[in-house]
């Protein structure tokens, strides 16, 4: 996991202020994990960006998760990293709140707009469709 607590508070925190619904969260925070940890996982430069939404198609007022998941050269997913969020059109998708590999993203207005995820040099987009 890529985390430490007081990342953990803030993302429940953030939920639960961006939500116009309930939102039930649940986390395991192990001894070992912390920011920028490995947690066993393999390591090496990022050379694939994958961005996973929700959903891509969404309604004004509407707030969706969006997860960077990074690989190395043999295709293995490496541990989570920071990652430089950017909107091509901030009218429409705004980033509401960041933490290490993770977003979310909230329904400003109708029209498509693309969520850009950047590590080192390398980078993942995703077009959202905002209805």
């Amino acid at each position: 996991m890529f985390c430490d607590r007081r990342s953990l508070l803030l993302v429940g925190v953030l939920l639960a202020a961006c939500s116009d619904h309930a939102v039930t969260t649940s986390a395991v925070v192990s001894t070992g994990d912390s920011i920028g940890g490995t947690n066993g996982r393999p390591t090496g430069a990022v050379v694939l960006v994958v961005l996973q939404l929700q959903s891509q198609t969404l309604f004004v007022g509407d707030s969706v998760s969006v997860t960077a998941i990074l690989e190395n050269a043999q295709g293995q997913v490496l541990a989570p990293r920071p990652v430089t969020w950017s909107v091509s059109d901030s009218s429409r998708i705004g980033i509401i709140a960041s933490v290490g590999n993770w977003a979310v993203l909230r329904a400003l207005r109708s029209g498509s707009a693309t969520i850009e995820g950047t590590v080192e040099g390398k980078r993942g987009a995703s077009t959202i469709t905002v209805r």
